[in-house]
Protein backbone atom coordinates (compact mmCIF):
# COMPACT_ATOMS: atom_id res chain seq x y z
CA UNK A 1 0.00 0.00 0.00
CA UNK A 2 1.13 3.32 -1.03
CA UNK A 3 1.55 5.70 1.99
CA UNK A 4 2.21 8.92 0.07
CA UNK A 5 0.30 12.75 0.12
CA UNK A 6 1.71 14.04 -2.66
CA UNK A 7 0.51 17.56 -2.41
CA UNK A 8 3.04 18.41 0.26
CA UNK A 9 5.84 17.83 -1.75
CA UNK A 10 7.98 20.70 -3.48
CA UNK A 11 10.74 19.09 -4.55
CA UNK A 12 12.91 16.49 -4.74
CA UNK A 13 16.17 16.92 -6.30
CA UNK A 14 19.42 18.27 -5.85
CA UNK A 15 22.15 16.64 -6.51
CA UNK A 16 24.68 19.30 -5.84
CA UNK A 17 26.42 19.79 -2.16
CA UNK A 18 24.97 23.00 -0.81
CA UNK A 19 28.98 24.48 -0.87
CA UNK A 20 29.20 24.14 -4.70
CA UNK A 21 26.53 26.81 -5.09
CA UNK A 22 28.69 30.19 -4.69
CA UNK A 23 26.12 33.02 -4.80
CA UNK A 24 27.43 35.78 -6.44
CA UNK A 25 28.31 38.75 -3.45
CA UNK A 26 26.02 41.80 -4.26
CA UNK A 27 22.68 38.53 -4.25
CA UNK A 28 24.29 37.01 -1.06
CA UNK A 29 24.55 40.25 0.88
CA UNK A 30 21.17 41.13 -0.14
CA UNK A 31 20.08 37.83 1.17
CA UNK A 32 21.61 38.54 4.45
CA UNK A 33 20.47 42.26 5.09
CA UNK A 34 16.75 41.37 3.78
CA UNK A 35 16.37 37.67 3.94
CA UNK A 36 12.62 37.02 1.97
CA UNK A 37 11.11 34.34 -0.52
CA UNK A 38 11.62 37.03 -2.81
CA UNK A 39 15.25 37.19 -2.45
CA UNK A 40 15.46 33.31 -2.25
CA UNK A 41 13.64 33.43 -5.83
CA UNK A 42 15.94 35.79 -6.97
CA UNK A 43 19.18 33.91 -6.52
CA UNK A 44 17.02 30.98 -8.04
CA UNK A 45 16.83 32.27 -10.80
CA UNK A 46 20.57 33.41 -10.78
CA UNK A 47 21.67 29.95 -10.66
CA UNK A 48 18.84 29.22 -13.49
CA UNK A 49 20.47 31.12 -15.83
CA UNK A 50 23.94 29.73 -15.03
CA UNK A 51 22.45 26.46 -15.96
CA UNK A 52 22.54 25.36 -12.31
CA UNK A 53 19.54 23.40 -11.42
CA UNK A 54 20.86 21.82 -8.54
CA UNK A 55 21.48 25.35 -7.01
CA UNK A 56 18.45 26.75 -8.32
CA UNK A 57 16.05 24.59 -6.80
CA UNK A 58 17.76 24.73 -3.38
CA UNK A 59 17.00 28.11 -3.90
CA UNK A 60 13.20 28.09 -4.77
CA UNK A 61 12.57 25.60 -2.50
CA UNK A 62 13.59 28.07 -0.07
CA UNK A 63 11.99 30.35 -1.45
CA UNK A 64 8.04 28.51 -1.41
CA UNK A 65 9.29 27.78 2.35
CA UNK A 66 9.07 31.38 3.27
CA UNK A 67 5.78 31.57 0.80
CA UNK A 68 4.34 29.22 0.13
CA UNK A 69 2.06 30.90 -2.27
CA UNK A 70 4.69 32.53 -4.26
CA UNK A 71 4.10 31.95 -7.88
CA UNK A 72 7.31 33.23 -9.10
CA UNK A 73 8.98 30.40 -6.64
CA UNK A 74 6.78 27.66 -8.17
CA UNK A 75 7.27 28.66 -11.86
CA UNK A 76 11.21 28.62 -10.82
CA UNK A 77 11.41 25.45 -8.85
CA UNK A 78 9.12 23.37 -11.59
CA UNK A 79 11.09 24.95 -14.61
CA UNK A 80 14.59 23.70 -12.66
CA UNK A 81 13.28 20.12 -12.62
CA UNK A 82 12.47 19.87 -15.60
CA UNK A 83 15.71 21.39 -16.82
CA UNK A 84 17.23 18.17 -14.32
CA UNK A 85 15.23 15.57 -15.45
CA UNK A 86 13.06 14.86 -12.76
CA UNK A 87 9.69 16.04 -14.72
CA UNK A 88 7.74 13.92 -12.32
CA UNK A 89 8.04 15.71 -9.28
CA UNK A 90 7.58 18.98 -11.36
CA UNK A 91 4.04 17.71 -12.34
CA UNK A 92 3.01 16.61 -8.66
CA UNK A 93 4.02 20.24 -7.54
CA UNK A 94 2.50 21.66 -9.98
CA UNK A 95 -1.12 19.75 -10.05
CA UNK A 96 -0.67 20.52 -6.06
CA UNK A 97 -0.60 24.14 -6.57
CA UNK A 98 -2.58 27.47 -8.41
CA UNK A 99 -2.48 27.45 -12.00
CA UNK A 100 -1.98 31.00 -14.20
CA UNK A 101 -0.37 31.12 -17.50
CA UNK A 102 2.86 30.47 -16.25
CA UNK A 103 2.56 27.45 -14.65
CA UNK A 104 -0.22 26.24 -16.87
CA UNK A 105 2.99 26.17 -19.47
CA UNK A 106 5.20 24.79 -17.15
CA UNK A 107 2.97 21.61 -16.92
CA UNK A 108 2.38 21.18 -20.06
CA UNK A 109 6.26 21.08 -20.41
CA UNK A 110 6.83 18.64 -17.57
CA UNK A 111 3.95 16.20 -19.10
CA UNK A 112 5.90 16.80 -22.81
CA UNK A 113 9.37 16.06 -21.32
CA UNK A 114 7.85 12.73 -19.22
CA UNK A 115 6.93 11.33 -22.38
CA UNK A 116 2.94 12.17 -22.15
CA UNK A 117 2.27 14.80 -24.86
CA UNK A 118 -1.17 13.94 -25.22
CA UNK A 119 -1.38 14.95 -21.74
CA UNK A 120 0.51 18.35 -22.46
CA UNK A 121 -1.57 18.93 -25.11
CA UNK A 122 -5.28 18.23 -23.20
CA UNK A 123 -3.78 20.80 -20.75
CA UNK A 124 -3.04 23.58 -23.53
CA UNK A 125 -6.48 22.73 -25.39
CA UNK A 126 -8.47 23.59 -21.66
CA UNK A 127 -6.54 26.63 -21.10
CA UNK A 128 -6.38 27.60 -24.68
CA UNK A 129 -10.78 27.46 -24.66
CA UNK A 130 -10.42 29.60 -21.52
CA UNK A 131 -8.18 32.35 -23.07
CA UNK A 132 -8.06 31.51 -26.66
CA UNK A 133 -5.88 35.00 -27.47
CA UNK A 134 -2.93 33.74 -25.25
CA UNK A 135 0.07 33.67 -27.20
CA UNK A 136 2.19 31.98 -25.33
CA UNK A 137 0.00 28.99 -24.74
CA UNK A 138 -1.08 28.52 -28.66
CA UNK A 139 2.75 28.95 -29.37
CA UNK A 140 3.47 25.86 -26.84
CA UNK A 141 0.94 24.30 -28.66
CA UNK A 142 2.26 24.92 -31.99
CA UNK A 143 5.35 23.16 -31.15
CA UNK A 144 4.01 20.33 -28.90
CA UNK A 145 2.11 19.34 -32.40
CA UNK A 146 5.01 19.84 -34.63
CA UNK A 147 7.51 18.35 -32.17
CA UNK A 148 5.56 15.36 -31.80
CA UNK A 149 4.11 14.47 -35.40
CA UNK A 150 1.49 17.00 -35.92
CA UNK A 151 3.10 19.14 -38.47
CA UNK A 152 0.04 20.30 -40.39
CA UNK A 153 -1.94 20.89 -37.47
CA UNK A 154 0.78 23.18 -36.07
CA UNK A 155 0.82 25.19 -39.39
CA UNK A 156 -3.06 25.49 -39.34
CA UNK A 157 -3.26 26.53 -35.33
CA UNK A 158 -0.40 29.34 -36.40
CA UNK A 159 -2.22 30.03 -39.50
CA UNK A 160 -5.30 30.99 -37.79
CA UNK A 161 -4.13 32.76 -34.81
CA UNK A 162 -1.95 35.10 -36.79
CA UNK A 163 -4.63 36.02 -39.35
CA UNK A 164 -6.87 36.35 -35.94
CA UNK A 165 -4.40 38.95 -34.43
CA UNK A 166 -3.03 40.51 -38.09
CA UNK A 167 -1.08 43.56 -35.67
CA UNK A 168 0.14 41.34 -33.20
CA UNK A 169 3.89 40.86 -33.75
CA UNK A 170 3.71 37.66 -31.22
CA UNK A 171 1.44 36.03 -33.60
CA UNK A 172 2.89 37.11 -36.33
CA UNK A 173 6.39 35.94 -35.51
CA UNK A 174 4.82 32.23 -34.01
CA UNK A 175 3.14 31.87 -37.86
CA UNK A 176 6.62 32.73 -38.98
CA UNK A 177 8.63 30.20 -37.02
CA UNK A 178 6.24 27.37 -38.24
CA UNK A 179 6.65 28.27 -41.63
CA UNK A 180 10.58 28.45 -41.37
CA UNK A 181 10.36 25.16 -39.39
CA UNK A 182 8.25 23.22 -41.76
CA UNK A 183 9.90 24.91 -44.87
CA UNK A 184 7.09 26.64 -45.98
CA UNK A 185 8.01 28.77 -49.17
CA UNK A 186 6.06 31.49 -48.03
CA UNK A 187 8.48 31.78 -45.07
CA UNK A 188 10.93 33.94 -47.23
CA UNK A 189 8.26 36.70 -48.02
CA UNK A 190 6.99 36.68 -44.23
CA UNK A 191 10.32 36.97 -42.79
CA UNK A 192 11.43 40.00 -44.58
CA UNK A 193 7.97 41.77 -43.86
CA UNK A 194 8.60 41.68 -40.59
CA UNK A 195 11.93 42.20 -40.54
CA UNK A 196 10.92 45.77 -42.39
CA UNK A 197 9.12 46.34 -39.16
CA UNK A 198 11.03 45.59 -36.65
CA UNK A 199 14.66 45.24 -38.05
CA UNK A 200 16.46 44.89 -34.62
CA UNK A 201 14.32 42.20 -33.54
CA UNK A 202 17.02 39.54 -32.34
CA UNK A 203 14.71 36.95 -33.55
CA UNK A 204 13.25 37.94 -36.72
CA UNK A 205 17.03 38.84 -37.89
CA UNK A 206 17.93 34.83 -37.37
CA UNK A 207 15.17 33.71 -38.86
CA UNK A 208 15.56 35.50 -41.72
CA UNK A 209 19.31 33.90 -41.43
CA UNK A 210 17.91 30.02 -41.27
CA UNK A 211 15.39 31.38 -44.61
CA UNK A 212 18.19 32.06 -46.19
CA UNK A 213 20.88 29.49 -45.26
CA UNK A 214 18.29 27.14 -45.87
CA UNK A 215 18.10 28.57 -49.89
CA UNK A 216 22.08 28.82 -50.11
CA UNK A 217 21.69 32.85 -49.41
CA UNK A 218 24.74 31.90 -47.18
CA UNK A 219 26.30 35.52 -47.55
CA UNK A 220 23.21 37.15 -47.07
CA UNK A 221 22.24 34.26 -43.56
CA UNK A 222 25.58 35.89 -42.80
CA UNK A 223 24.93 38.97 -42.18
CA UNK A 224 21.25 38.40 -40.66
CA UNK A 225 22.68 35.62 -38.32
CA UNK A 226 25.92 38.33 -37.21
CA UNK A 227 23.18 40.70 -36.29
CA UNK A 228 21.37 38.55 -34.71
CA UNK A 229 24.32 37.49 -32.34
CA UNK A 230 24.99 41.44 -31.93
CA UNK A 231 21.76 41.67 -30.68
CA UNK A 232 21.62 38.49 -28.16
CA UNK A 233 24.94 37.44 -27.85
CA UNK A 234 23.94 34.45 -25.40
CA UNK A 235 21.87 32.99 -27.45
CA UNK A 236 23.06 29.30 -28.69
CA UNK A 237 20.89 29.18 -32.11
CA UNK A 238 21.89 32.17 -33.74
CA UNK A 239 25.62 30.50 -33.59
CA UNK A 240 24.68 27.29 -34.59
CA UNK A 241 23.05 28.21 -37.86
CA UNK A 242 25.97 30.88 -37.99
CA UNK A 243 28.69 28.07 -37.86
CA UNK A 244 26.80 26.11 -40.30
CA UNK A 245 26.86 28.68 -42.97
CA UNK A 246 30.69 29.99 -42.13
CA UNK A 247 31.45 25.99 -43.01
CA UNK A 248 29.68 26.22 -46.55
CA UNK A 249 31.24 29.32 -46.94
CA UNK A 250 34.77 27.23 -46.58
CA UNK A 251 35.88 29.24 -43.05
CA UNK A 252 36.20 26.46 -41.20
CA UNK A 253 37.98 28.27 -38.77
CA UNK A 254 34.90 30.87 -38.13
CA UNK A 255 33.04 27.95 -37.91
CA UNK A 256 34.90 26.41 -35.44
CA UNK A 257 34.76 29.19 -32.89
CA UNK A 258 30.64 29.66 -33.50
CA UNK A 259 29.90 25.59 -33.14
CA UNK A 260 32.12 25.78 -29.84
CA UNK A 261 30.50 29.07 -28.24
CA UNK A 262 27.01 27.19 -29.58
CA UNK A 263 27.78 24.11 -27.49
CA UNK A 264 28.81 26.40 -24.61
CA UNK A 265 25.63 28.10 -24.58
CA UNK A 266 23.73 25.27 -24.52
CA UNK A 267 22.68 23.99 -27.95
CA UNK A 268 21.40 20.80 -27.66
CA UNK A 269 21.15 19.53 -31.34
CA UNK A 270 23.92 16.46 -31.50
CA UNK A 271 24.41 17.72 -34.97
CA UNK A 272 26.29 20.96 -33.21
CA UNK A 273 29.19 18.59 -32.48
CA UNK A 274 29.16 16.68 -35.56
CA UNK A 275 29.82 19.51 -37.31
CA UNK A 276 32.72 21.23 -35.23
CA UNK A 277 33.99 18.00 -35.69
CA UNK A 278 34.22 18.37 -39.43
CA UNK A 279 34.81 21.59 -39.00
CA UNK A 280 37.89 20.56 -36.55
CA UNK A 281 39.11 17.71 -39.46
CA UNK A 282 39.05 20.40 -42.07
CA UNK A 283 41.55 22.69 -39.80
CA UNK A 284 43.83 19.49 -39.31
CA UNK A 285 42.82 18.55 -35.87
CA UNK A 286 42.40 15.11 -36.11
CA UNK A 287 42.25 14.05 -32.11
CA UNK A 288 39.64 17.23 -31.40
CA UNK A 289 37.69 16.29 -34.08
CA UNK A 290 37.46 12.88 -33.29
CA UNK A 291 36.46 13.79 -30.05
CA UNK A 292 33.60 15.77 -30.41
CA UNK A 293 33.03 12.93 -33.20
CA UNK A 294 32.88 10.39 -30.40
CA UNK A 295 30.57 12.99 -27.88
CA UNK A 296 28.27 12.90 -31.20
CA UNK A 297 27.61 9.09 -31.48
CA UNK A 298 27.22 9.55 -27.66
CA UNK A 299 24.58 11.93 -27.40
CA UNK A 300 22.74 10.32 -30.29
CA UNK A 301 22.73 7.06 -28.02
CA UNK A 302 21.71 8.99 -24.82
CA UNK A 303 19.04 10.75 -26.77
CA UNK A 304 17.58 7.55 -28.02
CA UNK A 305 18.03 5.92 -24.99
CA UNK A 306 16.03 8.73 -23.27
CA UNK A 307 13.05 8.55 -25.98
CA UNK A 308 12.85 5.01 -25.46
CA UNK A 309 12.27 5.09 -21.41
CA UNK A 310 10.09 8.21 -22.04
CA UNK A 311 7.90 6.79 -24.43
CA UNK A 312 8.12 3.26 -22.07
CA UNK A 313 7.23 5.22 -19.08
CA UNK A 314 4.21 6.96 -20.99
CA UNK A 315 3.16 3.77 -21.73
CA UNK A 316 3.83 2.25 -18.61
CA UNK A 317 1.90 4.88 -16.50
CA UNK A 318 -1.41 4.84 -18.90
CA UNK A 319 -1.21 0.96 -18.03
CA UNK A 320 -1.07 1.94 -14.05
CA UNK A 321 -4.18 4.13 -14.56
CA UNK A 322 -6.27 1.68 -16.65
CA UNK A 323 -5.57 -1.10 -13.45
CA UNK A 324 -2.82 -3.23 -15.05
CA UNK A 325 -0.04 -3.11 -12.70
CA UNK A 326 1.54 -6.35 -14.21
CA UNK A 327 2.00 -4.77 -17.39
CA UNK A 328 3.25 -1.28 -16.41
CA UNK A 329 6.11 -3.40 -14.40
CA UNK A 330 6.98 -4.81 -17.30
CA UNK A 331 7.12 -1.38 -18.85
CA UNK A 332 9.11 0.13 -16.54
CA UNK A 333 11.51 -2.11 -16.20
CA UNK A 334 12.22 -1.90 -19.91
CA UNK A 335 12.57 1.75 -19.52
CA UNK A 336 14.91 1.21 -16.40
CA UNK A 337 17.33 -1.09 -18.47
CA UNK A 338 17.00 2.34 -21.33
CA UNK A 339 18.42 5.24 -18.49
CA UNK A 340 19.33 2.72 -15.61
CA UNK A 341 20.85 5.93 -14.03
CA UNK A 342 16.99 7.81 -13.67
CA UNK A 343 16.36 7.51 -10.20
CA UNK A 344 12.45 8.65 -10.64
CA UNK A 345 12.10 5.77 -13.13
CA UNK A 346 13.39 3.37 -10.29
CA UNK A 347 10.94 5.22 -7.91
CA UNK A 348 7.71 4.84 -10.71
CA UNK A 349 8.65 0.95 -10.84
CA UNK A 350 8.65 0.76 -7.18
CA UNK A 351 4.91 2.10 -7.07
CA UNK A 352 3.95 -0.27 -10.19
CA UNK A 353 5.31 -3.17 -7.98
CA UNK A 354 3.58 -1.59 -4.88
CA UNK A 355 0.20 -2.30 -6.81
CA UNK A 356 0.95 -5.91 -7.92
CA UNK A 357 1.70 -6.73 -3.85
CA UNK A 358 5.27 -7.54 -4.57
CA UNK A 359 6.84 -5.77 -1.55
CA UNK A 360 10.50 -7.60 -1.87
CA UNK A 361 10.63 -6.23 -5.41
CA UNK A 362 9.16 -2.77 -4.68
CA UNK A 363 11.90 -2.39 -1.64
CA UNK A 364 14.60 -3.30 -4.25
CA UNK A 365 13.71 -0.45 -6.81
CA UNK A 366 13.36 1.59 -3.53
CA UNK A 367 16.96 0.71 -2.50
CA UNK A 368 18.10 2.00 -6.66
CA UNK A 369 16.50 4.70 -6.63
CA UNK A 370 17.95 6.23 -3.50
CA UNK A 371 21.56 4.61 -4.65
CA UNK A 372 20.89 6.53 -7.43
CA UNK A 373 19.55 9.84 -6.32
CA UNK A 374 19.92 10.16 -1.96
CA UNK A 375 17.84 13.63 -2.34
CA UNK A 376 14.45 11.75 -4.23
CA UNK A 377 12.46 12.17 -0.91
CA UNK A 378 9.64 10.19 -2.35
CA UNK A 379 11.56 7.62 -2.74
CA UNK A 380 13.13 7.50 0.66
CA UNK A 381 9.76 8.09 2.82
CA UNK A 382 8.31 4.79 0.81
CA UNK A 383 10.94 3.40 1.88
CA UNK A 384 11.14 4.21 5.20
CA UNK A 385 7.21 2.87 5.27
CA UNK A 386 8.12 -0.20 3.92
CA UNK A 387 10.66 -0.43 6.70
CA UNK A 388 8.46 0.93 9.36
CA UNK A 389 5.78 -1.23 8.47
CA UNK A 390 8.83 -4.59 8.83
CA UNK A 391 9.11 -3.47 12.57
CA UNK A 392 12.69 -1.80 11.24
CA UNK A 393 12.11 1.21 13.17
CA UNK A 394 16.06 2.44 13.78
CA UNK A 395 16.18 1.96 9.31
CA UNK A 396 13.17 4.10 8.99
CA UNK A 397 13.98 6.70 11.07
CA UNK A 398 17.09 7.35 9.06
CA UNK A 399 15.03 7.36 6.06
CA UNK A 400 12.32 9.51 6.79
CA UNK A 401 15.01 11.71 8.29
CA UNK A 402 16.56 11.75 5.20
CA UNK A 403 13.76 12.62 3.59
CA UNK A 404 12.92 15.78 5.01
CA UNK A 405 16.43 16.88 4.95
CA UNK A 406 15.91 16.44 1.00
CA UNK A 407 12.83 18.23 1.37
CA UNK A 408 11.81 20.43 3.69
CA UNK A 409 8.59 21.16 3.06
CA UNK A 410 7.74 17.11 3.01
CA UNK A 411 4.75 17.27 5.53
CA UNK A 412 3.58 13.81 5.20
CA UNK A 413 7.52 13.04 5.54
CA UNK A 414 7.52 14.72 9.41
CA UNK A 415 4.37 13.32 10.15
CA UNK A 416 5.74 9.13 9.17
CA UNK A 417 9.08 10.67 11.31
CA UNK A 418 7.28 11.48 14.11
CA UNK A 419 5.09 8.28 13.97
CA UNK A 420 8.18 6.23 14.16
CA UNK A 421 9.72 8.45 16.45
CA UNK A 422 7.05 8.24 19.09
CA UNK A 423 7.40 3.74 18.28
CA UNK A 424 10.51 3.79 19.51
CA UNK A 425 9.20 6.28 22.87
CA UNK A 426 10.62 9.32 21.81
CA UNK A 427 7.89 11.55 22.69
CA UNK A 428 9.85 14.69 22.99
CA UNK A 429 11.31 14.48 19.38
CA UNK A 430 8.25 13.06 17.72
CA UNK A 431 6.25 16.03 19.15
CA UNK A 432 9.03 18.51 17.52
CA UNK A 433 8.32 16.54 14.34
CA UNK A 434 4.81 16.65 14.11
CA UNK A 435 5.33 20.74 15.39
CA UNK A 436 7.23 20.92 12.08
CA UNK A 437 3.99 19.43 9.80
CA UNK A 438 1.66 21.51 11.61
CA UNK A 439 3.98 24.55 10.66
CA UNK A 440 3.77 23.39 6.88
CA UNK A 441 0.57 22.81 7.07
CA UNK A 442 -2.05 24.16 10.05
CA UNK A 443 -4.86 22.16 9.37
CA UNK A 444 -3.57 19.17 8.70
CA UNK A 445 -5.99 16.72 10.19
CA UNK A 446 -3.52 13.00 11.02
CA UNK A 447 -0.67 15.60 12.39
CA UNK A 448 -3.76 17.22 14.72
CA UNK A 449 -4.60 13.66 15.81
CA UNK A 450 -1.43 12.83 16.43
CA UNK A 451 -0.38 15.90 18.14
CA UNK A 452 -3.38 14.89 20.37
CA UNK A 453 -2.48 11.41 21.31
CA UNK A 454 1.05 12.67 21.95
CA UNK A 455 0.34 14.83 24.79
CA UNK A 456 -1.78 11.91 26.12
CA UNK A 457 1.05 9.92 26.02
CA UNK A 458 3.08 12.02 27.17
CA UNK A 459 0.71 13.20 30.30
CA UNK A 460 0.63 9.05 30.35
CA UNK A 461 4.22 8.71 31.24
Amino acid sequence: MNCLAFAACLGTWASLRADSCTTPVALEAKAHTNPSAEVDAEIGAWFEQQGQSGCAIQSYRAALKADPRSERALDGLARSLIAAGDSATAIELLQAGPRDERLTLDLASAYEKAGAPEKASDILVRALRANPDSAPMTSAEVVLLANNGHPEDAYRLAERFAQLHPHDMDAQKLHLRVLVATNQATAATLARKLLALAPRDGELLYLNGVVEQKAGEFFEARGHLEQAIAVHPNFAEPRYSLGLVLARLQDPAGAKKQLEKAIELGATEPEARLELSKALRALGETQPADEQLKLYQQAMKASADREMAANLSAQAAQALSGSEPMKAVTLYREAVEAAPQDASLEYQLALALDGTGDTAGERVALEQAVNINPNLALAQHQLGYLLFRSGQYDVAEEHYRQAVRADPGFTQAWISLAATLATKSKFLEAKEAVAHALRLEPHNAEALEMQKQLATTQAIH
